[in-house]
């Protein structure tokens, strides 16, 4: 099977019956593989690692003359055993493979259409991202598929996303005038950020909120003293508060506290 869709793996019975198939590639089930009784053979799908063999070839020394050429037309082969894993070596670039062909579809689709017109693409473009988004909430709540398998496909369709709506989405469709923060970038992702995460926002995608984010705010860059276009959010807000990054948001979180604190912020007047 060359390609996988997600529709097989965000199925439960479909996504073990493709781990089934990889694992019966093991070298322990040889004898049965291609026989009927492989259908109702019990393997433990808890297993993600295989061995397998392939053969390569190999030339003797002696065998070739002085330019390399072999004397006879024989291959010789060696069996060489080859552990795989079940999502780094088989299902990753398997879905990765599908995202590349997404992306290509997402092109000739447009091509072959000819969806040019700004209102059609921008509504062309906002049902791709909305498949995306669903996709990225349906494997986030899948409670078979392996924790760090999801990290990394969802990064791949968040790349996927992004050129989507930069690409196409941002620079086809006429936005009217934003929204101008006289905050830093910084500033304007985290505030967004914390107002999504204390549900002061009401529910949206992240991948949505910062689209939206990008296409209605600019931030205010105080070195070239003008407002800016706000690009990658998303990466921007996963650097500042996510645990695995190394970047800290104290001293955002800092100045936006101090900058709500003023004792005449909430006066009317």
């Amino acid at each position: 099977m060359d390609r996988i869709s997600f529709n097989q793996i965000l199925n439960k019975e479909s996504f073990y019956k493709l781990k089934r198939e990889f694992l019966l590639q093991d070298i322990i089930y040889e004898s049965i593989r291609f026989t009927e009784g492989s259908e109702s053979e019990k393997i433990d799908d808890s297993i993600n690692s295989i061995t397998i063999i392939f053969k390569k070839e190999t030339i003797d020394d002696f065998e070739l003359d002085n330019f390399g050429e072999s004397y006879n037309e024989k291959s010789n082969t060696v069996d060489i055993e080859c552990s795989m894993s079940f999502y780094d070596d088989y299902l990753y670039p398997k879905m990765k493979n599908q995202l590349d062909f997404l992306k290509q579809s997402f092109e000739k689709e447009i091509t072959t259409k000819a969806i040019y017109e700004t209102t059609a693409i921008k509504r062309f473009c906002s049902h791709k991202l909305k498949g995306l988004a669903l996709f990225i909430d349906d494997i986030n709540n899948s409670q078979y598929l392996d924790s760090s398998f999801k990290i990394k496909i969802i990064n791949e369709i968040d790349r996927l996303y992004e050129y989507i709506n930069t690409v196409h989405l941002a620079e086809t469709s006429d936005i009217p005038g934003k929204i101008p923060f006289k905050l830093t970038k910084n500033q304007v992702v985290v505030l967004f950020s914390l107002l999504h995460k204390n549900k002061i926002i009401g529910e949206i995608n992240p991948l949505h909120l910062h689209r939206l984010i990008e296409s209605f705010f600019t931030y205010y860059d105080d070195k070239e003293l003008k407002f800016k276009e706000i690009k990658k959010s998303k990466k921007a807000a996963d650097e500042l508060l996510d645990d695995k990054y190394i970047k800290s948001a104290e001293p955002t979180l800092q100045s936006l506290e101090e900058i709500f604190s003023e004792s005449d912020f909430f006066n009317p007047q």
